[in-house]
């Protein structure tokens, strides 16, 4: 038997960290929807909300929200209400509000016709019920403002990468390694990546004795160059000085490499971006160079 109550249940799921929300076609109306029903006797709300969210949609909901929103539904849009056996002086059924996150498999029922993921904003223009909308807005804040989504907004991806100019106090000279990279070429200063598990010192050591066959000591942190990739991640070089080395030079993959006059690096065929970047090592006064890419086009930042 039909419970005075209705139920509603609100799909959704993250794409690239935002929330998106699954809207249904109804086959009955021309309308858009959440998934909607009504209570069984001997059902909670929250019961009725899993069952009606398999067999409308075929999912199986592993935890589901409970919304503060509720609204009131005229007991008229019922046209077998006189069956269900309900109180003669009942005029309104209130309408219970959920949520539940899911994944790609949702399955159409005779419900509905079709069903599309939208954006907060896009599934608040297609749907048809205030109700529909203020449990979306419920919702969507809830998700937005949870203490894990929080948390993870405060967190990303970095790959750390090193850089470091090898400078001879004896005759004025510096280490420089013309880029053999075609993404990156030019004159630059020996550096590669930091290994997993890799010290920052260890891996600009290592990487100078790598690409330069010198080995360095004593590097000393004198600024960081970082930018946001296309992919979303942070990508942050360290930059080290030293004049204290021992070795000869021997040229890798990477690169031919030389000592030149130090007073002559500005004036080299530097590779992107350097000539800015060399502030770094010679201005104590600078700490970061930061890259913004607008319209196409990267602008620097040195701090």
């Amino acid at each position: 038997m039909r419970a005075p109550f209705q139920i509603l249940a609100i799909p959704y799921k993250k794409s690239d960290g935002t929330p998106i929300y699954c809207v249904f076609h109804r086959s009955d109306y021309d309308q858009w929807q959440f998934i909607a029903g009504g209570g069984e006797d001997g059902e909670s709300p929250i019961e009725a909300a899993a069952r009606e969210i398999f067999e409308e949609s075929g999912v199986r909901a592993k935890k589901i929200i409970e919304l503060k929103s509720i609204c009131s539904i005229p007991i008229e849009i019922f046209p077998k209400r006189r069956l269900y056996n309900w109180d003669d002086e009942l005029y309104v059924v209130p309408e219970y509000s959920f949520g539940f996150e899911c994944g790609d498999n949702i399955k159409l029922s005779r419900e509905h016709t079709d069903f599309t993921w939208l954006s907060y904003e896009e599934a608040r223009q297609k749907l048809a019920w205030d109700s529909n909308k203020t449990a979306l807005y419920e919702l969507h804040n809830r998700i937005i403002n949870s203490e894990e989504e929080i948390k993870s907004r405060r967190l990303e991806t970095v790959e750390f990468a090193n850089m470091c100019m090898v400078y001879d106090e004896s005759n004025k000279t510096v280490l420089v390694e013309n880029r053999a990279d075609k993404k990156w070429p030019g004159i630059a200063f020996p550096g590669g990546h930091v290994e997993a598990g890799e010290s920052f010192t260890h891996a600009v050591v290592r990487e100078v004795f790598e690409e330069t066959g010198i080995n360095i000591y004593e590097p000393r942190l004198c600024g960081i160059k970082n930018w946001i990739k296309d992919s979303g991640e942070r990508y942050v070089v360290h930059l080290y000085k030293t004049s204290k080395f021992c070795g000869e030079i021997k040229s890798s993959d990477e690169g031919a490499v030389e000592w030149i006059p130090l007073d002559e690096i500005f004036d080299a065929p530097l590779a992107s971006g350097m000539d800015s970047t060399l502030k770094l090592f010679f201005d104590e006064s600078l700490s970061e160079q930061f890259l913004i890419k607008k319209n196409g086009e990267w602008i620097r930042e040195i701090k």
